[in-house]
């Protein structure tokens, strides 16, 4: 009896020791979604057929990604949780540009995102069309301005000329935002809407706005309001 005990205590210290000596994997730490998300709005790009976001795992972020895409393998470490997080995002702003794009009062919708901008035409662009500058512009001759989620949601431009320089500052966080800006005429209807939308742009963009020969160009009042999320966007109105 003596000798099945020992043996039976010295295989517990056996088995002890052995649980001492092995290592256990602990589950990664999950980033911040601030940071997860900043990776994945470099692969935003634009679907021209729909206009909708999508993201491109094959995009090149920096030149050295063409030797080695260590972009790519930054994007494969976010976490599941915050891509899923990212993703319902994308949509959210996905089913809302989807829904304004059967919108008949839609002149033109403006997207920004790390990389690109580019201007989507809508169906009302006989009342106004909106183009994208190539290169930055020298602006004078200020007419207005519209603060989106700040002080100055409204703006009424006087005296206008028929192409109106416009010039869009989004915030730079890796949120989606949708908002638009209303074009109104003197009994406060709306005719014409621009849609601005994007992720992460830190850039301010040049556009031209062109008015149509419906325009009045003697007061024009614009109302710009938030669709998604409370991102700060800025707008000003030159000559």
């Amino acid at each position: 009896m003596n000798k099945i005990f020992s043996l039976l205590f010295a295989a517990l210290l056996f088995v002890g020791c052995t649980d001492n000596r092995r290592t256990y994997e602990t589950p990664s730490q999950i980033r911040d979604y601030q940071t997860d998300a900043e990776i994945m709005a470099q692969f935003i790009d634009i679907d021209a057929s729909t206009g909708l976001f999508y993201v491109n795992a094959d995009k090149k972020i920096a030149v050295t990604d063409y030797v080695v895409n260590h972009s790519r393998e930054e994007l494969a470490s976010v976490s599941d949780i915050n891509r899923d997080r990212f993703l319902s995002e994308m949509n959210d702003a996905n089913v809302i540009l989807k829904a304004l794009s059967d919108e008949s009062h839609v002149s033109a919708v403006v997207y920004s995102t790390y990389s690109n901008s580019y201007v989507r035409t809508g169906s009302n662009e006989s009342y106004l069309k909106v183009t994208r500058f190539a290169n930055e512009i020298s602006r004078s001759g200020f007419l207005g301005n519209v603060d989106i989620n700040g002080r100055n949601t409204d703006a009424i431009l006087y005296r206008l000329p028929e192409n109106i320089q416009m010039n869009i500052a989004a915030s730079p966080r890796s949120t989606f935002y949708v908002s638009q800006l209303s074009f109104c005429d003197n009994h406060d209807t709306d005719r014409a809407t621009i849609v601005i939308t994007g992720v992460g742009a830190t850039i301010p963009k040049d556009y031209m706005i062109m008015l149509g020969i419906d325009a009045n160009r003697e007061s024009m009042k614009i109302k710009g309001s938030s669709l998604l999320d409370d991102s700060p966007v800025s707008v000003s109105f030159s000559k």
